[in-house]
């Protein structure tokens, strides 16, 4: 079943636009994004970092809501940078599949971020609509040939033997806008995002995992430990 962001409605657009790699937190040759990015990265690195986590958050206290939210006041627009540098994975190289985990805690900092951006706080019902997610969702950015390339990709989760399948899964492509100093002549021309989503109930939240990209009859394999991701 293909469907849906993470987010509706406004503020689900909102996120939606900042659901791309942020190439801060990523390889290739830095563009003038990139090297804003990295300044901001650095202005931020006195604020209380979140990490190590111990395992992903199922259910958030109110200690956690109010760290979500003071992170996403501070940092304002430069949040998606500074959460997809601490909650993304993969090699870091251009072209190459790298992902996000997009945490309640995530999403909570993300959006109190973005609103903090347009002098607005998050309502109880954004707020009540992460909060009550019983699904974490994981996103992978891959490159192909064609808009439509990554249609039927899909991801899993393996852990502990087991293959956990999504409940969800959705791609979004877009033409791949490449620096100018690039020379991109035969490399992808697109780019995807394939964001699938797992019910908590389906994963040890605290354990080590492997996350499967499903691809044209091949998979590619990241390795990532939960209990970094709060």
């Amino acid at each position: 079943m293909r469907e849906y962001s993470f987010l509706k409605h406004s503020v689900g657009a909102i996120i939606r636009l900042h659901s791309a790699p942020c190439r801060c937190s990523y390889g290739g040759i830095p563009s003038m994004k990139t090297r804003i990015c990295t300044v901001l990265l650095l202005m931020s690195i006195t604020s209380a970092m979140p990490f190590p986590a111990g395992a992903v958050l199922v259910q958030l206290g109110k200690d956690d809501i109010a760290s979500a939210l003071q992170t996403g006041a501070e940092q304002g627009d430069s949040i998606a940078c500074y959460l997809d540098r601490q909650y993304s994975f993969g090699n870091g190289l251009a072209f190459a599949e790298e992902g996000v985990i997009r945490t309640k805690w995530y999403k909570l900092a993300m959006l109190a971020g973005l609103l903090a951006a347009k002098d607005r706080t998050p309502s109880e019902d954004e707020k009540k609509h992460i909060l009550q997610s019983t699904e974490l969702q994981i996103d992978v950015h891959t490159y192909g040939a064609t808009i439509d390339f990554a249609e039927k990709f899909s991801l899993q989760i393996l852990q502990n033997g087991n293959v956990i399948q999504p409940s969800k899964v959705s791609s979004d492509h877009t033409a791949y806008q490449a620096d100018k100093k690039i020379a991109v002549s035969g490399f992808p021309t697109y780019r995807a995002t394939v964001r699938a989503y797992f019910p908590y109930t389906s994963f040890d939240p605290a354990g080590t995992a492997q996350i499967l990209l499903v691809k044209d009859g091949s998979k590619i394999i990241h390795e990532i430990n939960l209990a970094d991701y709060k």
